[in-house]
């Protein structure tokens, strides 16, 4: 889907990567970012609804260094018997669904050089009425198919090499096939699991 320019959002991450996304419907106010968050989206007539894109840290090392076991007993710490579960290292991406009596978290989560992103949904069971948890719900899934990352060594030209008398080389073509930009594995990655949760 193409989206016209006053529906994106494009922000920098502390490791360089270039994240943009489609911003939620106007129901959601953009409470702008935090010490520990890119952006906050709070819902504006049920404030314990919201969606942020995290710096996330809580998972020991970065997204390299993480297993599975380390992001699972992390929200099962929280939320017990998980809803749902899926790990991902080729592409990469973690999807995880929680529960409590209070509230329903999800989120999926990024490398984002050597540490993590984590966009993270939270609604209020208590207060929410059903039709509207299923309506942010579904402008979560909205958001999170519409992100596009680029890592920072995919927008940085390699260095041209330098010969003994200190000039540049020119750039010789290669004949190896470009690398594929990190946003496009995401959206294949975002596009097969669009299919597992129409099959659930």
């Amino acid at each position: 889907m193409q989206l016209s320019d006053h529906e994106l959002k494009t922000f920098e991450t502390v490791q360089g990567s270039l994240v943009t996304c489609r911003l939620p419907s106007e129901a959601f106010r953009d409470g702008g970012g935090h010490s520990d968050a890119y952006r906050v989206f709070c819902h504006e007539k049920y404030p314990g609804c919201r969606m942020a894109f995290l710096i996330s840290d809580r998972y020991g090392g970065g997204f390299r260094q993480c297993g599975s076991a380390d992001v699972r007993s992390a929200w099962q710490a929280r939320y017990g018997q998980l809803l749902y579960f899926n790990f991902s290292r080729k592409p990469s991406c973690i999807e995880v669904k929680g529960r409590t009596a209070e509230k329903i978290a999800a989120a999926c989560v990024f490398p984002d050089g050597g540490d993590t992103m984590e966009v993270m949904l939270e609604i209020d069971l208590r207060d929410t009425p059903e039709e509207v948890q299923k309506e942010i719900y579904g402008e979560f899934e909205a958001l999170v198919d519409s992100i596009l990352i680029e890592d920072a060594a995919d927008r940085q030209p390699p260095a041209a090499p330098v010969t003994d008398h200190g000039e540049e080389e020119p750039a010789e073509k290669s004949a190896e096939t470009p690398k594929k930009p990190v946003s496009l594995r995401v959206r294949e990655w975002l596009g097969r699991l669009a299919a597992m949760r129409r099959r659930r």
